[in-house]
């Protein structure tokens, strides 16, 4: 499913608002936060984007705020919403760009993939987001986002796991958290020694702690 409806977009400000997870169980909000996360990494990597960090758009969850009043509060030209379902190796995820000073949608797409398409997923919602914004890739950009950070998708669920622990951590929940995403993280690169992301995340998460 896709449309697009022609809005001016006069500068390239942009915020990922967290996606509604609508899978049957309430236990899959992990990956749904982590689908909202990966984009907007993909995004920040992007020249020519300004992206808004999750720590700004996170008070945004389940908000009943207008997409208008969302834009004037964070400042921000352009916004991302969309939802997650994942039903088995089943994954749809749809995802619309809206001018938060005309509440219009620039762009919608529905993906219904399998899970082993996540990354390409990731990738193709970042470059269109990017071309509809016009903003043009570089050649490293591109491969850069193009990249798959794992083959092992059970690496993957476990670091988005992982992810999700230390992100409630970060935002001042109960300390109980840093074993939990500790254990997650550690299980995602003995699957996978070469992604790097688990290492990334744990030593920040430590050195968090440590201060």
């Amino acid at each position: 499913i896709f449309f697009q409806v022609n809005s001016s977009v006069t500068d390239k400000s942009i915020a990922v608002l967290p996606f509604e997870n609508l899978s049957d169980s309430k236990e899959d909000e992990y990956f749904t936060e982590g689908m909202t996360d990966e984009i907007l990494t993909e995004l920040s990597q992007i020249s020519g984007l300004k992206v808004l960090s999750r720590t700004s758009t996170a008070q945004y969850k389940d908000t009943k705020k207008t997409m208008k009043e969302i834009g004037e509060e964070l400042g921000v030209q352009t916004l991302v919403e969309g939802s997650v379902r994942k039903v088995g190796d089943q994954l749809r995820v749809i995802v619309q760009l809206i001018n938060a000073k005309t509440d219009e949608h620039i762009w919608a797409e529905t993906y219904n993939r399998k899970m082993e398409d996540v990354f390409a997923i990731q990738s193709e919602i970042a470059q269109q987001i990017a071309k509809e914004l016009g903003s043009r890739l570089s050649a490293t950009e591109r491969m850069r986002i193009e990249e798959r950070p794992t083959e092992n998708l059970e690496a993957y669920d476990l670091y988005l796991r992982g992810k999700s622990f230390a992100n409630d951590f970060w935002a001042g929940e109960d300390i109980q958290n840093v074993p939990v995403a500790e254990r997650m993280f550690r299980a995602a690169f003995r699957l996978d020694p070469n992604f790097v992301e688990p290492y990334s995340y744990l030593i920040a998460m430590y050195i968090d702690v440590y201060y």
